[in-house]
Formats: C-alpha cells, structure tokens, sequence
C-alpha cells in the first residue's frame, strides 16, 4: 500500500537477470508500462493485417514513435500514408486505379539518365495520353521528334504570314520531305 516507493525487484544490483512468467505464459500489465533501456522482441511472428492481433509486437492503438523506424522487409498501410517528405532510393511501383499528383506549387519530375531519360505511356500500345486543360498553353523547350501522325483539329485559318495566326504557326521555315496538300487558297508573301 506504499504509493511513493511501491515495489522494487531486481534494483539492488546492476545486471541481474529477472524472468517474469513461464515460456507460455500470459503476463498481462494492468496499467501503463514504463521502459527507461530497450524492449527486445525475439519472437519473429510476422504481421499479417491491421487487426492489431498478428505479428511480434501488437497494438490495437496507435503507436507514436520519435525516432527514426527501421522497417526490414514490407510496410503495408491500409489507410492514407500522410508523409511530409518522401525520399525513395529504389523502385516506386503503384498498384492503385488512380494516380493523383496535386501541387499548389511546382510539380516537378526530372531524370539525369541523358540515355534513356522520362518515359510516358510506353509499356502498352494504344493508350491514349493527355497534357494540359483544353485551354492550357504546352510548351516544349527543346526539339519534338514525332514518329507518327501529327493531327491539328483546330480549325483556326491562316490571316498573314507573320506565324502568328492559324492552326499551325511557325515564326521559321518549314521543311516538307513529302507532298503538301492545300485545301483552299495558297496565299505566299514572298
């Protein structure tokens, strides 16, 4: 009945071994748990759900931890991964329907592999691929290489020769290897 010193075992002396319960027993803590040195958990029963029933170590509550956690092999959350910082040294693979990146700033997705660089949509034939909002301005900084059909459906007409006006402007020359078919009028400055 000693609430200020309560029960000591073990404090006499340091390094003394103490064994609490037999190999299969249950020992249950009423209350809270305070440990000043390093839980060991030798058991090595993997987690197989959320539950809080499975694994090693179990916790039907959160678990609020201030250092760095070292996770071996998987890490599965069944919930929202809310991640300040994400920095990932191998493989990103997403199994999910969905794919949402939303910045209020710069989304930024770069490669320093000059060989073989950004890929978008190649694994599979005939997936269609969009950029921008159908009022959006594209730009490309450098040279586009096109190996299939290019295909302007703006209807836009041509007023001068300034490269300015119409559905495909060019303020240089254009070099044309094949034949060129004009529908209408033919109008040249020069």
């Amino acid at each position: 009945s000693n609430t200020s010193n309560g029960i000591t075992i073990g404090t006499a002396t340091s390094g003394v071994p103490i064994s609490i319960g037999h190999t299969t027993s249950e020992t249950t803590v009423n209350d809270n748990l305070t440990v000043t040195g390093i839980i060991d958990i030798t058991d090595t029963t993997d987690s197989s759900d959320a539950t809080g029933d499975t694994g090693a170590l179990r916790t039907e509550g959160g678990a609020s931890i201030a250092k760095k956690l070292y996770v071996g092999t998987d890490l599965d959350v069944d919930g929202t991964a809310n991640l300040d910082n994400t920095d990932i040294d191998g493989t990103l693979v997403v199994d999910g329907s969905n794919i949402s990146l939303d910045s209020t700033s710069t989304l930024n997705i770069d490669n320093s592999n000059t060989s073989n660089g950004i890929t978008i949509g190649t694994a599979t034939s005939g997936v269609p691929i969009s950029i921008g909002h159908t009022t959006s301005e594209t730009t490309v900084n450098d040279n586009l290489t096109v190996t299939g059909i290019i295909d302007i459906t703006d209807t836009t007409d041509s007023s001068d020769a300034t490269g300015d006006t119409g559905a495909l402007r060019t303020e240089g020359g254009a070099s044309i290897a094949k034949k060129l078919y004009v529908g209408t009028d033919l109008d040249v400055d020069g």
